[in-house]
């Protein structure tokens, strides 16, 4: 009976680890792609600093905006790589972290 208990816990365990998987991955992403479609079009790889520095100074408030979206997304981030570390067996989960 107790070994029956604890499985049904077990399941509920993963379940609410996976929402929580899910939301980190969900939110990371939304957060990615907003802070590149908040840049617009960066410049060419062909065009000279100058010109660069000019696309900078024109578009100062949407890199600062994509920054500090990319910050926010390192929490979520965070959590979706220590929850996907869990599921993963012993010598991979340290490649996996590692790199």
């Amino acid at each position: 009976m107790a070994d029956s208990d604890r499985s049904s816990d077990q399941g509920n365990t993963e379940r609410l680890g996976s929402h929580v998987l899910v939301g980190a991955t969900a939110a990371s992403a939304v957060l990615a792609s907003a802070s590149l479609f908040s840049l617009g079009t960066p410049p060419a790889a062909a065009e000279s600093g100058p010109q660069v520095v000019a696309w900078f100074r024109e578009n100062r408030h949407a890199v600062r905006w994509a920054v500090w979206m990319l910050t926010v997304s390192i929490p979520p981030v965070a959590v979706m790589i220590a929850l996907l570390r869990r599921l993963l067996p012993s010598p991979h989960r340290d490649v996996f972290l590692i790199g």
